[in-house]
């Protein structure tokens, strides 16, 4: 496939090296080989310790006795949040961005996207506000602009990546908004010199297939070897059916040489059994395996030779559960059969099962698996009034062998994708409200 700089991708690159420190994992979304596992350790049962209001439905992200989240604002705009965990206070705020970003508390700084106008500088042609924005570097203690490095025009939810810190280097896609039909400028991967925000690796590309927008669903993992990471390509392999690739690139300023292999290559006729198809979301390296998630609803098992080589497929929901479990498997969910499986990520054999209604992603800790999802509400007495209630439930599972530890619930509200950091257990509802649980023991 000949790949050129793209117009219209969105990618969450969190390439981050082996040697990050472990105490940085529980700061970026997800650890650097994306497996979700927290570093934490952490008991059931949990109290609730208190309640944030007026947040987004935005990853939450953690580090020391800091919590940063992004707060609703009038517009649709928000304000990155700095909250003291200790004090219960809030103790700075970046106003107008667009993303949580990341943070790295051995920098000392936070990285977010924020408008460089408080109000639209232009409108595209079919009516979209735009803002001029730019990647900025903040200071972890007093909020402070460090450094900004521009990105062009964007509407109020950009295409562009999540950010993600790796040592001294910071990584983003950037998507200039582009109308179907005007002329639009390359898209780009760039690996930023998280100190002063100038350019130290870009790679940039003009089409995914067939000249058509494209997007990128979920992180990229990190090799264990520090090395390369997998980037996931979501494009419409036709009108109206979605297809993917995944990406491997060097690291740092190997950005620049490209993409050394392109697993689902529709022009490349060895991967012809897995073109457009390959998976668009959420890759992750287990101990033996890169596993990623398709758009065709499946879990792919890859082996990283010479080529890389699918040893396993299994057909689940792309989006919810997908984390590594203990000693070498990894928990995905069906949505038809209401079911979570853990499986042997080496060769896919299934280790026990459990049935619940999941709605998001999963983090796991240890042998705990914390994921999210929804149950009737229960009835007393006459039913009258509603009946259509659901709880939002989160749950702590035993991710050995699938058993029920513990549990909350709150009516008429969906979880988002639950964290756990800073020796804390945090989930955010669909009312934009953060709950803080706490070890009660």
């Amino acid at each position: 496939m000949n790949i050129r700089p793209t117009a219209l991708v969105a990618v969450v690159l969190a390439a981050m090296s082996a040697s990050l420190r472990a105490d940085d994992w529980t700061t970026v979304r997800r650890d650097p080989a994306n497996t979700a596992a927290s570093t934490e350790v952490l008991r059931p049962p949990f109290n609730r310790a208190y309640a944030i209001a007026g947040a987004t439905n935005e990853p939450l992200l953690a580090a020391g006795n800091t919590l940063y989240y992004t707060k609703k604002t009038a517009g649709g705009l928000r304000d990155l949040i700095a909250y003291d965990l200790k004090t219960r206070k809030p103790i700075w705020k970046v106003p107008n961005v667009t993303q949580p970003g990341a943070v790295s508390p051995t920098l000392g700084l936070a990285f977010t996207v924020i408008r460089t106008s408080a109000k639209p500088t232009s409108v595209s042609r079919l009516g979209a506000n735009l803002w001029p924005c730019a990647v900025a570097g903040v200071n972890l203690k007093t909020g402070k602009t460090v450094w900004t490095y521009p990105i062009g025009d964007h509407p109020v939810y950009p295409a562009i990546s999540p950010l993600a810190v790796q040592g001294s280097l910071l990584y983003l896609v950037n998507i200039p908004y582009c109308v179907p039909g005007d002329p639009c400028p390359g898209g780009e991967i760039v690996a930023l010199d998280a100190h002063k925000g100038t350019v130290v690796g870009r790679h940039c590309w003009e089409a995914v297939w067939r000249d058509q927008v494209g997007t990128v669903l979920g992180p990229p993992a990190l090799i264990p070897d520090g090395k390369t990471i997998a980037v996931p390509i979501g494009y419409q392999s036709e009108p109206g059916k979605f297809a993917g690739q995944i990406w491997l690139l060097p690291t740092g300023a190997g950005l620049n040489d490209g993409p050394t292999t392109i697993i689902g290559d529709p022009d490349s006729t060895d991967w012809m059994d897995v073109a457009h198809s390959a998976g668009a979301s959420w890759p992750m390296f287990t101990k033996f395996r890169l596993m990623t998630q398709g758009p065709d609803d499946a879990t792919r098992a890859w082996a990283l030779l010479a080529k890389p080589e699918m040893k396993w497929k299994a057909v689940t929901s792309t989006g919810k559960a997908h984390c590594a479990g203990p000693n070498g498997t990894i928990l995905s969910y069906h949505s038809g059969k209401k079911r979570l499986f853990c499986a042997n990520a080496l060769d896919g054999q299934e280790k026990w099962s459990r049935p619940m209604t999941a709605t998001t992603l999963a983090v796991s800790a240890g042998n705990l698996l914390f994921i999210c999802g929804t149950e009737p509400h229960p009835v007393k007495g006459p039913k009258t009034g509603r009946m259509d209630i659901t709880d939002g439930v989160l749950y702590v599972i035993d991710a050995r062998n699938g058993k029920s530890l513990w549990s909350w619930r709150k009516a008429d509200v969906t979880f988002n994708t639950p964290m756990v950091a800073a020796g804390h257990l945090f989930v955010s509802d669909s009312d934009g409200n953060i709950h803080v649980f706490q070890p009660s023991r």
